[in-house]
């Protein structure tokens, strides 16, 4: 579940996509991107990655608003039910990668452990 961005936090997430968008465009369209671009084939590959590039970036911000990101207080092992803990509470979590459709997108989820099973859960399911 995403979590409700304020009015401000909405206006950057929206600026920083437009400003991608915006890139994009003129990797498509300006003069000096040109060279490369005359067979149909390389104006679709062309058109491809930036609609790739503006799904990923789309997804990374979704992902990191999700409720999921933050960490929770309690949470039980999926193996034997004990309570785990936060790894690296003060630390920040860490970075995952995740293959899309669209290709690689990045993300941080924190990280739990099990001191029975020593497992690590990731990330944490409600």
């Amino acid at each position: 579940m995403l979590r409700r961005l304020s009015e401000k936090e909405r206006a950057a997430r929206e600026a920083g996509f437009l400003e991608l968008a915006r890139v994009q465009f003129r990797r498509m369209f300006d003069a000096e991107h040109q060279p490369g671009l005359r067979t149909f084939t390389e104006r679709e590959d062309r058109a491809c990655e930036a609609g790739d590039a503006l799904s990923r970036a789309l997804m990374e911000v979704h992902l990191r608003e999700d409720e999921l990101a933050q960490p929770l207080e309690v949470h039980a092992c999926t193996k034997c039910g004990r309570p785990t803990v936060a790894k690296g509470e003060d630390d920040e979590p860490p970075e995952r990668g995740v293959a899309t459709r669209r290709g690689p997108v990045q993300f941080a989820r924190p990280e739990r452990t099990c001191a029975v099973c020593r497992r690590a859960l990731f990330p944490p399911r409600r």
